[in-house]
């Protein structure tokens, strides 16, 4: 069986959105199979790579270049590698939803956050 070329990768938000719609989260990345992994704590101003922010906006990779294409999302180019700010990358994402779904979105966090205590 052929290994997974990247990381499993599992985005966790740590605070509920504020008035724009912009939190903060963690990314963990489970590496291998002996069951490493790393987090890392993102704030509005990180760059996130494109794997990165391919996951948070539930897209893959293709498409989000798709969107770069188009220039429906900012990105910072270095070398060959593209960089995109996480503020910018929350912005599309709350313009992708309905106004239905991020209330559902909310409620769900909400209820998690309520199981925890």
């Amino acid at each position: 069986m052929a290994k997974p070329r990247f990381a499993q990768m599992e985005v966790v938000v740590d605070n509920p959105p504020d008035k724009h719609g912009l939190t903060t989260f963690t990314i963990i990345r489970n590496i291998g199979r002996s069951g490493h992994h790393y987090e890392r704590h993102v704030k509005l101003d990180d760059l996130l790579s494109s794997h990165e922010a391919a996951q948070v906006l539930r897209i893959s990779v293709r498409h989000l270049y798709r969107l770069v294409k188009e220039g429906r999302i900012k990105y910072k180019k270095q070398n060959t590698h593209l960089w995109f700010v996480s503020r910018d990358v929350q912005r599309v994402l709350a313009s992708s939803f309905s106004r239905t779904s991020l209330v559902v979105e909310l409620s769900s966090f909400q209820t998690a956050r309520e199981g925890v205590r």
